[in-house]
């Protein structure tokens, strides 16, 4: 079967786009970095390309993300970055013998899954810090997962991390395992995850993983007034679409819920629950995967249905206007 890739262009989707059916006398747009939360002043300070702006907030939701040890995977100062990477990996994967993909997670599982069906005749290895991909998941999933990956001729390491990744002048890396083994790979992709974009906030919003601490169900940040966080970034989301997509609609009913009763008016909806949702939708190629929800395993065909053809791509212009919510 042939695997398709997807193009770039349909990769990124302009956000401001989807805000113009509101009016723009309703919300402005900037392009920028938070770097500083006043929590007396109630002011955030952003960074953009020229200047910094201080903009004063009633009321403030953090949806700030994660920051990846790869720009392949988070959101970079420029799209243009993420699109110079996507297009240094396609390239070398033309030519390439050997790949690693670091990290059992969803990312790395799905990833090696899309390269060994596109390239069956590179050597792929996928090293996992656990015992088994997809921790998170019932052992049984696990293993399916690691069945279809098996069946690609993906190479599984487990309990291996990367102590370091060096860059040769040739454009290969050689890495240096936690056990001390060292491979020089032609290309090397770091799925391991990393850390929440919270280090402009105050300290006491945040946990010592580096979410903001929120309660669980309202998505209110602790001990703080008229703030809120959703998403990666937030403490009650375990790090899936699915996760950060069911918290969307508590946090806004606490926002509304908190205005309301700011000007004395008794909200008439009553509060949704957030937390985490146990939902994972994991493609292994293009044609299934493996999947739970609520406990449950999900069928390989449904995976596909919900994921493999564009990984929700086509999905994501609705999900920025809020058409789901």
């Amino acid at each position: 079967m042939e695997c398709k890739q997807m193009t770039t262009e349909k990769m990124f989707v302009p956000i401001a786009d989807q805000f113009k059916k509101y009016g723009q006398d309703l919300y402005s747009f900037v392009i920028g970095k938070a770097i500083d939360v006043d929590k007396a002043l109630n002011t955030v300070t952003i960074q953009t390309e020229t200047e910094k702006r201080v903009m004063r907030y009633d009321s403030l939701i953090i949806a700030t993300g994660t920051n990846s040890k790869s720009v392949l995977w988070q959101v970079n100062d420029s799209q243009e970055v993420t699109k110079r990477e996507f297009t240094k990996v396609r390239q070398r994967l033309e030519t390439a013998k050997t790949v690693l993909i670091a990290g059992g997670g969803a990312t790395g599982v799905e990833t090696a899954g899309e390269i060994a069906n596109k390239y069956p005749e590179i050597m792929i290895t996928l090293i996992s810090g656990s015992s088994r991909v997809l921790p998170r998941t019932l052992p049984k999933t696990s293993a399916k997962a690691e069945g279809r990956l098996e069946k690609l001729g993906v190479e599984l390491l487990h309990n291996v991390r990367t102590g370091s990744a060096i860059e040769l002048e040739n454009g290969s890396t050689r890495l240096t395992f936690s056990t001390g083994e060292q491979r020089v790979v032609d290309v090397y992709i770091d799925a391991t995850g990393g850390r929440p974009n919270t280090t402009f906030l105050p300290e006491e919003w945040i946990t010592q993983k580096g979410h903001v601490k929120v309660d669980e169900h309202t998505c209110r940040v602790v001990g703080a007034i008229s703030c809120y966080a959703a998403g990666d970034c937030a403490s009650n989301t375990d790090g899936t679409i699915f996760s950060g997509g069911f918290s969307i609609a508590p946090t806004c009913l606490a926002l509304a819920h908190d205005i309301a009763t700011a000007e004395g008016i008794k909200y008439p909806v009553a509060q949704k629950k957030a937390g985490n949702v146990p939902i994972c939708a994991v493609p292994v190629g293009p044609t299934g995967g493996v999947g739970e929800a609520f406990g449950w395993g999900l069928p390989s065909f449904l995976v596909k249905a919900l994921k493999c053809g564009d990984y929700l791509m086509s999905k994501m212009s609705g999900m920025i206007a809020g058409d789901q919510v």
